[in-house]
């Protein structure tokens, strides 16, 4: 076991933590990321937010185990377990779990061996890397209505900067577009629904976003074939088109023939997917989240406000999103105010939000020749 610890506070949760020299990496047994205490904060007021589901909680790969205590520690009636295969892990969580007088089971076993032994109401897989080798397990594991919370940290080969890892992994072809952050969302949670539909599982994103280079999925899961049917008619294929930015979406797995081959301008089209091209925010959901947040959750910070806000606000558009200076730079024009651009689709009766996925991103239902107008307009 490691000695030489700090003593760190996160949440309202006191923790040891191994003195790190450098960078954290996968080749450390135990180690504690403070970057991701947005992504904890998050995960903290989302599962009392959807507590009702169930009580047993498990976190997959615990580390010091401060994203469980903090569970065990805000929500209630939660009975926590934290799993990690390191023993040195497990024997650190043990003694951060006594240290904060808190309840809850640890456990050292590899996770897929874990999930398929037994059940959870929620689980949370949160490895170095994809979560796809645990999607299985996780599948076997989860009890009817379960919630499945998942990071990938794997960016690259979701968003088409490593393609080919990326269809070997995901079994999608992603795309390097202007939007690619979104794509790789979908294409995570495509491959989640694909995965468990092999059991009857069906799945609902009530909130899947990107941040500091990691993605993070929540997911309601219910059984049966028919609701699995109706989550795959919820996939489906894109095609972009890297000379003008058009681009088309065709739902369902039957018929990826009907994208077109070549774009109205007359370029060919690039062919992305399969993804889940159905709502990635609950609205509804959301709102709960940024109530907790704001309500005496330990230690949140703005920016986890902030993005949540901003989550709302994009909700119920439809896939994808326009770069404007993208878009300003394919026109040889000056990039107008992201603000003016949202008023002047508003004044044309479309929606428009900015988006989460890039600061100077936005989501409308407008075309992108209709969006190409109104950006000549404010030359």
């Amino acid at each position: 076991m490691v000695e030489d610890m700090n003593i760190v506070s996160e949440g309202g949760v006191e923790f040891f933590v191994p003195v790190v020299d450098g960078d954290v990496d996968s080749s450390m047994e135990v180690f504690y990321n403070p970057v991701m205490e947005s992504n904890r904060d998050i995960s903290v007021a989302f599962i009392d937010a959807v507590s009702g589901v169930g009580d047993r909680y498990l976190d997959c790969h615990g580390g010091t185990g401060v994203r469980g205590l903090r569970m065990a520690d805000m929500v209630d009636g939660l009975d926590v377990t934290i799993n990690d295969w390191s023993r040195d892990a497990a024997s650190l969580i043990e003694r951060n779990a006594s240290h904060n007088s808190l309840d809850v089971e640890v456990c050292s076993v590899d996770a897929n061996v874990l999930l398929s032994k037994r059940r959870f109401d929620i689980i949370d897989v949160d490895p170095f890397g994809s979560p796809v080798p645990f999607l299985d397990s996780a599948a076997r594991s989860l009890t009817r209505g379960g919630v499945l919370c998942m990071t990938a940290t794997d960016t690259a080969p979701l968003s088409g900067a490593h393609k080919k890892p990326g269809i070997r992994r995901y079994s999608a072809v992603p795309l390097n577009t202007p939007y690619h952050k979104e794509l790789g969302a979908r294409i995570l949670v495509g491959k989640t629904a694909l995965i468990l539909a092999q059991y009857d599982i069906s799945v609902r994103s009530l909130f899947t976003y990107y941040k500091d280079h990691y993605f993070r999925s929540y997911l309601e899961t219910d059984v049966g074939a028919k609701k699995s049917n109706e989550t795959l008619e919820k996939m489906g294929f894109l095609h972009h088109c890297f000379n003008c930015g058009c681009r088309e979406v065709v739902y369902g797995l039957e018929n990826p023939g009907k994208l077109p081959n070549k774009c109205s301008c007359g370029q060919s089209m690039s062919f992305c997917g399969p993804l889940y091209l159905g709502e990635l925010m609950n609205k509804s959901c959301l709102k709960d989240v940024l109530r907790n947040l704001k309500n005496g959750f330990f230690g949140t910070k703005k920016e986890s406000m902030k993005l949540i806000e901003r989550c709302i606000s994009e909700s119920g558009f439809p896939p994808t999103f326009y770069d404007l200076h993208h878009y300003c730079k394919m026109e040889s024009i000056r990039a107008p105010k992201t603000n003016e651009v949202l008023d002047k689709l508003g004044d044309r009766g479309f929606k428009a939000s900015q988006t989460h996925f890039h600061p100077l991103g936005i989501k409308t239902d407008a075309s992108s020749s209709i969006l190409k107008e109104i950006l000549n307009e404010l030359v």
